[in-house]
């Protein structure tokens, strides 16, 4: 487990200007859009709508930028240089697979979270290779979430544990500095719009783990096809 913590952050930090660009262009007009209705006084219909809008626009947004973040690692991790375009364009022409198979296995993360907790972060760890599959490997939605259950079956505890440790080293100093700015009166639509920006970036990190634990097996795959060959 800590080789791959270690990895990551290492990757994370030699390609961190490509991961927080892309991050920024396209979740940061989310962001922006997201804080500017939370800050301005609206309606209770607006309000509503604008809810609704935005909780659409994130089932849309978080899987295009994962599908643009996973060719990136893929395409860097090869030994080549993607621009930007590339890496959007990429997410662009699996988009529907990518939005699929998020939907889906949200639905069956919540419905395992509902039994006793523990059920939904197993189902989560299990699908949470599914968007490697659609982006690298040209699979379609419920194609790659059978796949991924499958291949991470010796794993899963070994995903889990990556995620509670990285959700304890990233998630509990961004809580305490929003709580901070909340004590100290400096919450404000900048703040608040900057900490997202950081937090979307940071949260990158769980993308280039499971990218990490993605090629591990992708590695022992091919050296067991070496030898019964």
């Amino acid at each position: 487990m800590w080789t791959i913590i270690k990895d990551s952050f290492f990757f994370f930090r030699l390609h961190f200007r490509a991961i927080a660009t892309l991050c920024l262009i396209i979740e940061g007009p989310y962001i922006l859009v997201s804080n500017i209705s939370a800050f301005t006084q609206l309606s209770p219909q607006v309000s509503v709508l604008m809810a609704v809008l935005l909780f659409v626009a994130s089932m849309v947004v978080y899987p295009f930028l994962t599908g643009s973040q996973i060719h990136l690692f893929y395409t860097v991790f090869n030994g080549r240089t993607p621009t930007m375009g590339q890496c959007i364009a990429r997410a662009r022409a699996r988009l529907f697979p990518l939005v699929a198979a998020s939907f889906i296995s949200l639905v069956l993360t919540l419905i395992g979270l509902s039994l006793f907790i523990f059920p939904g972060i197993l189902i989560a760890a299990r699908l949470s290779l599914a968007g490697f599959f659609i982006v690298i490997e040209d699979y379609q939605a419920v194609e790659a979430l059978k796949h991924s259950f499958t291949v991470t079956r010796q794993y899963t505890l070994l995903i889990v544990n990556c995620f509670m440790l990285l959700i304890l080293v990233l998630i509990g100093p961004q809580l305490l500095i929003y709580i901070a700015l909340h004590k100290l009166d400096f919450y404000s639509f900048v703040s608040s719009t900057l900490l997202d920006l950081l937090s979307v970036i940071l949260s990158s990190l769980f993308l280039v783990m499971l990218f990490r634990i993605y090629c591990m097996i992708k590695e022992k795959e091919e050296s067991h096809l070496e030898v019964v060959q």
